[in-house]
């Protein structure tokens, strides 16, 4: 019976609680390193693991300027986001978050360069205000969104970390049981 209940502990012992795996970028568009030649609308990433929807990226400039971003979307492992405007020659970061489909949160960068010359506009004096008026207007409404994304992501983390506790006191508790029966086993057999 020694054998059982050492056989019982054995088992208790290596189920693992929980199985986690962290989403990382599998690959994207651009790539690392990449040097892209024409002016660029999107960004794409794809993961190596699910994602969920507060996962986000921002797109930095050389000189540490963020680049608006008009809409971000996930579906499945691929987050894609449209720019406000098409991007032109310089160097870029894509600064990312994840939040994967076993709630832990990871982050990097890809960094790469756009050889595009940026097209001749001209403007005349009286748009010029009117287009002012409309970057100021899209500033503000980006803070607003970063800010309520923020607290998203902060309000998905406490539960996460709350989901993850009562599953570990459930998995403790039956460890405690199954211990208590193979203990009353024993006994009963002496």
């Amino acid at each position: 019976m020694k054998k059982v209940l050492f056989f019982i502990v054995i088992c208790s012992l290596m189920m693992p609680l929980q199985v986690f795996g962290h989403s990382y970028v599998g690959s994207s568009s651009p790539n690392e390193g990449e040097l892209v030649e024409e002016p660029l609308e999107q960004i794409q990433v794809n993961f190596d693991a699910g994602i969920e929807q507060h996962t986000s990226i921002e797109l930095v400039n050389e000189a540490g300027e963020v680049i608006p971003i008009s809409e971000q979307s996930v579906e499945a492992q691929t987050l894609t986001a449209i720019l406000v405007q098409p991007i032109y020659s310089g160097n870029y970061t894509i600064h990312w978050t994840a939040l994967g489909s076993d709630g832990h949160t990871t982050e990097g960068t890809i960094s790469f360069s756009v050889d595009a010359p940026e097209p001749d506009i001209i403007i005349e004096d009286e748009e010029v205000p009117e287009i002012a008026q409309e970057e100021s207007i899209l500033e503000e409404e980006l803070s607003e969104n970063e800010e309520s994304s923020e607290e998203n992501v902060q309000e998905v983390d406490m539960e996460v970390n709350e989901e993850f506790s009562s599953n570990s006191a459930l998995f403790l508790i039956i460890g405690i049981i199954i211990l208590a029966v193979a203990f009353i086993l024993v006994r009963r057999r002496k």
